[in-house]
């Protein structure tokens, strides 16, 4: 599997505002392996710094299980989906609710999947929305990972971002409930898939929020967060379908509206 360069390991952390302090992934693993952290510690690095991950509702978890079903069934040979597990990037190491990573589990016994060996990472926000669309937004673009996925349950809408630069993703499209979405692979769409995920409540009748759609020359516009704008009237039809129920969880989902 491919590799990407660790930043160098220092005696001490580098100090951040005077107040905190950055470690590298380098003494993250360290503290790992000397049993300053255990493995199920709801702890992520980020940039460098120790983040408490945020406990998972019923709506999240059941999210993440149907998001990742759905993915299983339509990949290509060579790729599989994991869950919740760790890559590692230049000063971090997220844990992403879903990922679609290259080759078999079995390849990165000596080190976690880097950027190179991600066809997708997905989060799955509620409470960690601003955390999930700001910090991981700017961590994955800055490793170039071609595609990020951010499905905010609470508006129950799918960001899809594309194209990463140094800072940002230049492209990100919003996909509505109802909407479908294509899974890309260097450009190129690889297949038709659905991604399930769980609402309670029934969403027909939402009117459209018109801050997020404008028509201009004759073509929709979809506005995500920030700088992200783009003009869809002559892109490809889509394949991803924002359902309300999953193999093994539907009737769960029903029981709980």
């Amino acid at each position: 599997m491919s590799a990407i360069p660790i930043l160098p390991a220092s005696d001490t952390p580098e100090p951040v505002n005077g107040s905190l302090w950055r470690l590298t992934v380098r003494q993250y693993h360290g503290m790992i392996d000397g049993g300053i952290l255990a493995p199920d510690d709801p702890i992520e690095l980020l940039e460098g710094l120790l983040v408490r991950k945020t406990s998972k509702n019923p709506s999240h978890r059941i999210a993440t299980r149907c998001t990742r079903q759905a993915l299983e069934k339509v990949i290509p040979a060579g790729w599989y989906v994991d869950a919740q597990e760790p890559i590692t990037l230049a000063d971090s190491e997220p844990e992403p609710d879903v990922a679609v990573i290259r080759g078999d589990t079995k390849d990165y016994v000596k080190g976690h999947p880097t950027p190179p060996d991600l066809m997708l990472v997905v989060e799955i926000a509620e409470a960690t929305l601003d955390r999930d669309r700001v910090l991981k937004r700017r961590l994955y673009a800055r490793a170039a990972i071609e595609t990020y996925w951010l499905l905010d349950l609470k508006s129950r809408q799918l960001e899809v971002y594309s194209r990463p630069s140094a800072d940002d993703y230049q492209q990100c499209r919003i996909f509505a409930e109802a909407e479908s979405v294509p899974l890309l692979n260097g450009g190129d769409e690889l297949t038709s898939v659905q991604s399930v995920t769980f609402f309670r409540e029934d969403v027909s009748q939402r009117p459209l929020d018109p801050r997020r759609t404008t028509t201009s020359n004759g073509g929709r516009q979809t506005r995500c967060s920030r700088r992200c704008l783009q003009a869809s009237e002559n892109s490809r039809p889509c394949h991803i379908r924002i359902l309300a129920n999953c193999d093994s969880d539907s009737r769960l989902a029903r029981s709980r509206r």
